[in-house]
């Protein structure tokens, strides 16, 4: 396989273009595209579940902040209807954001991050949930990983990773213009 990431722009570059995520190749997008539709979308809540319940592990402080499941065993959440339900409606926002993005809609993937930043922000009412929003970032990464295990090479992980920390940054932009 032909190097995807080295052709790319560097991360310090891209944010000079602005919030959406940019700094990919198409070549790059259109494999990511491919890993996504093959290996990700068909495991959409299953993935999100794991990630979820990786983050609440480690940060109770988070899962303290869902009312529906805050009391609910981590152990337990796997089988929890509102936790499954609230799992795949994130996955599914992150499914819309990401074709936009891999059809190079900037208009609409912003549109989404800035919707899903703002309506954080505002339920949150503290600027607490910039930090717990990253939180999210590395177990969504390990579980792409764990999809994509027999195509998950040191420049998937790197396209994936950059790819996942540009979206969860440009969804904190709002965040941060809400509490300005």
């Amino acid at each position: 396989m032909s190097h995807l990431f080295s052709d790319n722009i560097s991360p310090a570059d891209s944010e000079k273009i602005g919030p959406r995520i940019s700094g990919f190749t198409q070549k790059q997008k259109k494999y990511m595209k491919n890993t996504w539709d093959e290996f990700v979308f068909k495991n959409l809540t299953a993935i999100g579940a794991e990630a979820m319940m990786s983050v609440f592990e480690n940060n109770n402080d988070i899962k303290e902040m869902f009312p529906a499941f805050k009391k609910i065993p981590i152990d337990q959440l796997k089988h929890n209807e509102k936790f499954n339900a609230h799992c795949k409606m994130i996955m599914n926002v992150l499914n819309k954001a990401l074709n936009a993005f891999f059809d190079d809609n900037d208009e609409l993937f912003e549109k989404i991050v800035k919707i899903i930043g703002e309506r954080h922000a505002m339920w949150a009412k503290n600027p607490i949930i910039i930090k717990q929003f990253q939180c999210v970032q590395v177990p969504l990464i390990d579980s792409l990983k764990i999809r994509l295990e027999s195509q998950w090479t040191e420049e998937t992980a790197n396209l994936w990773t950059y790819a996942v920390e540009k979206v969860f940054r440009a969804m904190i932009v709002p965040m941060k213009e809400v509490f300005l």
